[in-house]
């Protein structure tokens, strides 16, 4: 199965995680603010701090271009504004 890494573990990222977990799909969870709650679900297979996406863009963008180095393909799931803004900017980089 193709894993999920989802962007943003607030409440949005929470529900993604739960239900993509629930359907047993492997979720890697990337997130920058450490009040959030979704990086600590059970159903979270690998945790990654990332910098914040609209203070550090071209550090998380690094961060996910070794990401893939390392794990391979997986469907990039933004699940807030500020990731999804910067994932749509550099869409074409990580195609």
């Amino acid at each position: 199965m193709i894993p999920a890494i989802v962007l943003s573990s607030h409440t949005s990222g929470l529900g993604v995680i739960r239900a993509l977990g629930c359907s047993g799909v492997p979720v890697s969870c990337l997130y920058y603010n450490s009040m959030d709650m979704g990086y600590v679900s059970k159903y979270v297979v690998n945790r990654i701090r990332i910098p914040h996406p609209e203070k550090n863009e071209r550090e998380l963008i690094e961060v996910l271009l070794d990401l893939w180095k390392k794990v391979g393909r997986g469907v990039l799931i933004p699940a807030d504004d500020a990731t999804l803004s910067t994932i749509s900017r550099h869409r074409e980089i990580l195609k």
